[in-house]
């Protein structure tokens, strides 16, 4: 397995990989050129996200990314881990604990005060998962929609 930060090459195998994930929650995807100039940016690095891949055989297993956001609290970055997707056929082989160490380890490098994501809890396997990177609950996310969707449509 090849985990690294993603390349040019990877391009249009993240935006594939990205629509999958969309789909998976039964949501719509953005339309593939926005969605190939955001993959674009993240990685040449003008829109503060990191992506993070996992090849095996010579395929796009999985992808994590990671933005740094700013926080008063600790008066420094803590990076939120956006996504964290293994395709199903990759699952169990550990392409997902690869992904979240190759993250951990960016967050490190930089500096980060931490590191951020959100889940509902409801999946008992997947909260396992998250502890055993060391995660740890913290409160509650709670989301507020400001602006409009890709589509232009006021988010629910």
């Amino acid at each position: 397995m090849e985990v690294r930060e993603a390349a040019p090459s990877d391009a249009s195998a993240i935006a594939e990989i990205v629509r999958e994930l969309v789909g998976a929650f039964g949501e719509r995807p953005a339309p593939a050129e926005r969605l190939q100039a955001f993959v674009a940016a993240a990685i040449d690095g003008r829109s503060g996200l990191s992506l993070f891949v996992a090849y095996q055989g010579g395929v796009l297993a999985g992808l994590v990314s990671m933005a740094a956001v700013a926080t008063t609290r600790d008066a420094g970055l803590f990076g939120y881990i956006d996504d964290l997707y293994v395709r199903p056929a990759f699952r169990g082989h550990g392409v997902g604990k690869a992904l979240l160490a190759k993250a951990i380890t960016s967050a490190e490098a930089r500096g980060l005060c931490e590191l951020r994501l959100a889940t509902d809890g409801a999946d008992p396997k997947l909260l396992s998962f998250h502890e055993g990177a060391g995660f740890r609950r913290s409160g509650a996310w709670l989301v507020r929609p400001v602006v409009r969707d890709w589509s232009g449509r006021r988010r629910p």
